[in-house]
Parts: C-alpha cells; sequence; structure tokens
C-alpha cells in the first residue's frame, strides 16, 4: 500500500488527503480547503484558514488509511469511478431533495427574522440545480470515458478519435469551483452552520443537513480534482 512520506509545510493538502482519506475531516473541521484548494501546501493552507500547523499535523499523524476497504490511489479506474457515484452521488441524489423543501419551509417562516435566508434560499437552490446536471454530465459523459480508455477502448467511439476526457474534466473543475464558492457563501450565511436559539425542527435539521451536505461535497470534490483527474491525466501521458 502506497504510504505518504513524512508531512512537511510543504506537502500538499491535497496530497495529504490522497494518501489519508480520514485527514478531510480534520481540514473541514479547521476550515481549510482541501479540494478545489488542493494544491496548496499545509502550511500555507494552514494560514489562509488561521488554523495551528502543528496542531494539524498532530492530529493527521493520528490517522490510519481507510475509506470503505478503498485505495483510491491504486483501485481500478472503473472502480473509482463506481466508488464516487455510490458514495457521493447517491448521497446528493437523496439529499438535495429533501434539503430543497426543508429549505422552503424555513423561508416561509423565518425570512422576516433571518432576511439572510432569503440569500440562502437562492445560493441553495442555484447550487443544487448545477450539481444536479454535473452529476448527469459526468454519469453520461465523463465516467463511461474514463471506463472506455481504463479497458483499453477509445474514450469516445463515437465521436472524433482524438477526444479524451480531459475537456469535460476541465468542465467539472470550473464546476466544482463554482460550488466550492456557492459552499463558502452558505457557510457565511449560517453563521458557520450554527442552529439558532429556541430554532424549531425543521430549522434545526436544515442547518445540520446543509452542514453535512458540504462535508460530502468538499469529498467528493477531493477525490476527482486530486485523485481521479491526475490519474486520469497519468494515463494520457
Amino acid at each position: 500500500m502506497d504510504t505518504l512520506p513524512t508531512i512537511t509545510p510543504e506537502t500538499t493538502v491535497g496530497d495529504i488527503a490522497a494518501h489519508l482519506p480520514l485527514a478531510t475531516g480534520i481540514f473541514a473541521r479547521h476550515k481549510m480547503d482541501y479540494c478545489c484548494g488542493g494544491n496548496r501546501p499545509l502550511a500555507e493552507a494552514c494560514e489562509r484558514a488561521g488554523a495551528d500547523m502543528e496542531t494539524v499535523q498532530r492530529e493527521i499523524a493520528e490517522l490510519e488509511r481507510t475509506d470503505d476497504g478503498l485505495n483510491l490511489l491504486h483501485a481500478p479506474l472503473d472502480q473509482l469511478c463506481d466508488h464516487i457515484e455510490s458514495m457521493h452521488h447517491t448521497y446528493l441524489k437523496e439529499a438535495m431533495p429533501a434539503l430543497w423543501e426543508m429549505m422552503k419551509k424555513v423561508l416561509n417562516a423565518h425570512s422576516e427574522n433571518h432576511p439572510e435566508y432569503v440569500e440562502l434560499h437562492q445560493t441553495t437552490g442555484l447550487l443544487f440545480n448545477e450539481l444536479h446536471n454535473h452529476l448527469q454530465k459526468e454519469e453520461e459523459i465523463l465516467f463511461p470515458m474514463i471506463r472506455r480508455l481504463a479497458g483499453g477502448e477509445p474514450a469516445n467511439p463515437d465521436g472524433p478519435g482524438c477526444m479524451t476526457p480531459e475537456a469535460p474534466m476541465q468542465v467539472m473543475e470550473a464546476e466544482h469551483d463554482n460550488a466550492g464558492n456557492a459552499l463558502r457563501r452558505m457557510r457565511e450565511l449560517t453563521n458557520d452552520y450554527t442552529v439558532p436559539e429556541n430554532a424549531c425542527t425543521t430549522l434545526t435539521a436544515l442547518i445540520k443537513g446543509l452542514e453535512e451536505c458540504e462535508s460530502d461535497i468538499h469529498r467528493h470534490i477531493h477525490k476527482e480534482n486530486n485523485i481521479l483527474h491526475p490519474r486520469v491525466r497519468e494515463m494520457l501521458g
């Protein structure tokens, strides 16, 4: 099994997360961007987040590598695509409709006392709509191309022979950046997902659900930006 060399201030957070998937929980707790900002050295990522690097390094050192038994760095690419679909696409397809229904109820009930929920409703709606289209493009375009490429077949048998997953991956990464921006704004609008005092059951469930959704999306983006896409590019040479 591949192991990560000693972590230094110059080690990128993407490399750490790739070798130690549970480190993503540490990064999330310290509000460190490890998905879209996965190419940043640990020192820079900690500084941007206002996190103590020695504390982060100590917490990372206590982790053991695991991600549902799948070695993300060495699993066949078709299995990695399957993993992302089964773990993250399935989650989002179930979570987004439920959270959206709660969001509408919260807007109707609490927008007078919490005007920030109007923007939260708009931001969440735009994010969920883009994610819906994003998942569809991955499942119908990008992942089938990667699976064919991994199986030794032409990536795009019905199109130009030079067509590779590179262009779709660039589109996905741009959409990942958009999602990251939306998630940062949602966190600001909810005061770091703090449940207000005397919050009703629906509002409490919404705030906690949005925070869980953010965490899953971060892991999702990390696995694609920092593991799947680089491995595909390495195969393409």
